[in-house]
């Protein structure tokens, strides 16, 4: 790369990189629903004709667990009609859920999409971010049992869609959807809850007989991921001592996964950015001087990431 093709780079990063996430997510998404979705369970809450007569409901729908117990209903809400209601009193954290025992042949080998609307009240600050509100599945396979769900924050919030993937392992021995709190106090409430199989990964296209496209040609690659404190020396030393011609330049802004732009905004992310491209491009023609290709890594995202490191960009 040279130091002409990273003129005003600081200026166009920073959109580039978010365009470039946006656009994966974008293609992720559409894949995941254009492939052909087969609905499994969908649970909307509704009761039955005879039992819609009242407000809330306290016994929970057939084949969930436990059948009912405090803090669980099933309530008609003003918005969305019916839904599953599970309460914790303030400043009583603790554990509150119901389960539901999915048939482990039923989705055995299959890859799939957990959604459901959710909305809360007054939840506390969980204490890990995996505590919370839990719409989760336990998967428990030979050897070893799976938790995977969408972290999701506390507070008050309006109805929002939450939704992630899981394989289930072709050995599974019993998987269950989980719903409610934990660890935590406040008022959640589930409606729409949908497990669907979502099929197996599609395979892109062989580029057999075609080359493929590396960015240059020679016949490997010999080097290493630096930091941002390296030298010029250290460089030089790299490129013709080592005889390495390829380095992954990391934008790292004081450490990994946590970073001051966890908590900073858009102006002080951009003012680092600007500084760590400006030190890129002095170190560029010293690369060039050493015979060394630099892979540019944005290893600090804007917006920086949140308790459970995860990027903030795709909350």
């Amino acid at each position: 790369m040279s130091s002409a093709g990273l003129q005003n780079l600081s200026s166009r990063l920073l959109p580039i990189y978010c365009a470039t996430c946006l656009s994966v997510l974008i293609i992720f998404l559409a894949h995941v629903e254009l492939n052909a979705a087969e609905v499994l369970f969908r649970w909307d809450f509704e009761p039955q004709q005879a039992a819609a007569a009242g407000e809330t409901i306290s016994v929970m729908p057939d084949g969930w667990q436990p059948a009912q117990g405090p803090g669980l209903t099933v309530e008609r809400t003003p918005d969305r009609g019916w839904a599953l209601h599970v309460s914790i009193p303030s400043g009583s954290p603790q554990h509150r859920n119901i389960r539901f025992a999915i048939p482990a042949d039923r989705v055995r080998g299959k890859r799939l999409r957990v959604s459901a609307n959710i909305k809360a009240k007054g939840v506390s600050e969980p204490p890990r971010p995996w505590n919370g509100i839990k719409c989760m599945l336990q998967i428990v396979a030979s050897g070893e049992t799976q938790w995977p769900q969408q972290n999701l924050p506390g507070g008050d919030f309006d109805w929002r869609r939450a939704m992630f993937l899981a394989a289930i392992p072709a050995d599974v021995q019993q998987v269950f959807l989980i719903l409610g709190l934990e660890n935590v106090s406040g008022d959640v409430w589930f409606d729409d809850v949908t497990i669907e199989d979502v099929g197996t990964r599609q395979k892109p296209p062989s580029l057999e007989n075609q080359p493929v496209f590396k960015g240059h040609n020679l016949p490997r690659l010999r080097g290493a991921m630096i930091g941002p404190k390296v030298t010029n020396e250290d460089l030089l030393e790299f490129g013709q001592t080592w005889k390495a011609n390829h380095i992954r330049w990391q934008l790292i802004w004081g450490g990994f996964p946590r970073s001051p732009a966890d908590q900073v905004g858009v102006k002080e992310y951009r003012q680092w950015l600007e500084s760590a491209l400006a030190r890129l491009d002095e170190a560029l023609p010293v690369c060039r001087q050493a015979g060394i290709m630099v892979t540019v890594d944005l290893h600090t995202p804007p917006g920086g990431r949140n308790r459970a490191s995860e990027c903030r960009m795709f909350e």
